[in-house]
């Protein structure tokens, strides 16, 4: 290109300058950034702040899961205390209903009051009523309701052969020992047939859905708090090695060397991550 005065003018390119005069901006905003004091004093506060956010979460996450697991647990103990209690009440029951039927209403010999046959029906009552009460525990559970209802089906049924039983030998003459009424020996034959063939083990299948069930529930809360608790000890670490490094940019800088204020961030972080850590690998 020429220019007036007759010499030549040559136009050179750009290039990418501007590019590199805004990418060379941007870095230097950044450097800039960070290299003022109180700027990165402030991006340590944040940083250190988001890292107690998050051990405080995993905290009260990990200390719900454990109160959720331990309130699941006490209740789960009043239905396995019913399921073991059932299956003696059930066996007591036809024990107590055998030994009124044998010692007689009416016995032709003396027998103490306390093993008479009155003694032993109102033993068998107070089982009856115990195992009503577990049944109802029992049935509380839905993954155990169809087996309990099964199990109050067949349990009807036997408590109405063993008052047929009753009725029998109350009203029967006298009784020489062990020497029932036929009527009345038949049918808690046919009762003790029910209760044995039927009754106790839908029992004690009962009991092993239900042992199951609360193992596998503590073994996944075990799980989970021992989870949280390696979460908590970790991020109680990340925030402790942030603290740390703090003190040590605070102490070269200002030549100090200890902050208060982050040792006791420090002491207090060791204090809440190391506990539920140890209390976490207590739960077996």
């Amino acid at each position: 290109m020429s220019c007036p005065g007759g010499g030549a003018v040559w136009i050179v390119p750009a290039m990418d300058t501007l590019p590199r005069v805004e990418r060379a901006g941007v870095r230097g905003t950044a450097r800039r950034a960070v290299s003022q004091m109180p700027r990165r004093l402030a991006l340590a506060a944040v940083v250190l702040g988001a890292l107690a956010v998050v051990l405080v979460a995993v905290l009260v996450a990990g200390t719900a899961t454990a109160r959720g697991g331990l309130s699941a647990m006490a209740s789960a103990t009043g239905e396995v205390n019913a399921t073991n209690d059932l299956y003696f009440r059930l066996n007591d029951m036809d024990a107590q209903a055998a030994d009124a039927l044998l010692v007689g209403f009416h016995p032709t010999l003396s027998v103490p009051a306390s093993v008479d046959a009155r003694a032993s029906v109102n033993t068998y009552e107070s089982d009856r009523q115990a195992a009503d009460r577990d049944v109802q525990k029992i049935a509380a559970n839905p993954a155990l309701a169809d087996a309990g209802a099964r199990l109050l089906d067949a349990l009807g049924g036997y408590e109405a052969l063993i008052g047929q039983a009753f009725y029998v030998g109350s009203n029967a003459a006298t009784q020489a020992p062990a020497a029932p009424p036929a009527v009345a020996l038949s049918t808690y034959q046919r009762a003790s047939s029910l209760m044995h063939g039927s009754i106790l083990p839908i029992a004690s299948q009962i009991t092993a859905a239900d042992s199951a069930q609360v193992n596998g529930q503590y073994t996944a809360d075990r799980r989970d708090t021992h989870t949280y608790a390696a979460f908590s000890i970790i991020a109680g670490l990340l925030l402790l090695a942030g603290l740390l490094f703090a003190n040590a940019y605070l102490a070269r800088r200002f030549r100090r060397m200890l902050a208060p204020a982050l040792a006791a961030a420090a002491v207090l972080t060791l204090s809440v991550s190391v506990p539920v850590e140890a209390v976490g690998r207590l739960i077996v």
